[in-house]
């Protein structure tokens, strides 16, 4: 089964994807998705609001992930407000006791320290993680997950197993099974034996801390 961690397009119609809400206006609608304050689009008059939604949409059963969220070096957004706001979510995805979509810009560093400094219960999870082999594996060993797409460096085969990674389409024009072919390439595996490994692990971090 195709797993689709993270997506934009609502007509994913393979396997299960996680659909990223367009907050405020838009609301869950019998697909599974995220919801979550992306950091170029916080504002200063309503983002307040925005939180308030979230925790609200957090507790509704189709909406499985907090995110996308994070931190982002190159937005307008002033970096200390986007922690305060990253934080923020971090609490609403430890409140309902579900796992947190990272969107991590030239930010690992601070990432990691707020893990440390936090110690979090839900899994974090870089969603289109293109970093280098090095990066990758800092974040495996602060037991933080990479989402993979169409576009990412090969090198972190050499670092992170195909066991411990959640492939997602974004924003690509390319089909689900076509990003999996790829990547499963570069790990000289089957698509199919990709797919397995994906579900075991999304199993483990979304379905068996549901029950």
């Amino acid at each position: 089964m195709y797993i689709n961690l993270h997506t934009h397009n609502k007509q994913h119609n393979k396997g299960i994807a996680i659909y990223n809400l367009q907050l405020p206006n838009e609301k869950p609608n019998e697909l599974l998705c995220s919801a979550g304050l992306h950091p170029w689009h916080i504002n200063l008059e309503n983002y307040k609001d925005v939180i308030k939604k979230i925790k609200e949409l957090a507790r509704e059963k189709e909406v499985v992930a907090i995110g996308e969220c994070g931190l982002d070096k190159i937005c307008t957004t002033p970096f200390e407000l986007q922690k305060e706001v990253f934080k923020e979510q971090i609490a609403i995805s430890e409140d309902v006791a579900k796992p947190i979509i990272i969107h991590c810009v030239k930010s690992y560093n601070e990432i990691i320290a707020l893990k440390k400094e936090i110690k979090p219960l839900q899994t974090w999870i870089i969603h289109g993680f293109r970093g280098k082999a090095e990066t990758a594996k800092m974040l495996s060993a602060a037991g933080i997950i990479v989402s993979i797409g169409e576009k990412f460096n090969s090198e972190i085969v050499q670092t992170i197993c195909s066991e411990n990674i959640f492939i997602e389409s974004d924003e690509s024009k390319r089909t689900i099974d076509e990003i999996y072919q790829n990547i499963a390439d570069k790990w000289h595996i089957t698509s199919h034996e990709l797919q397995e490994r994906v579900e075991k692990l999304y199993k483990k971090v979304f379905v068996q801390k549901a029950r």
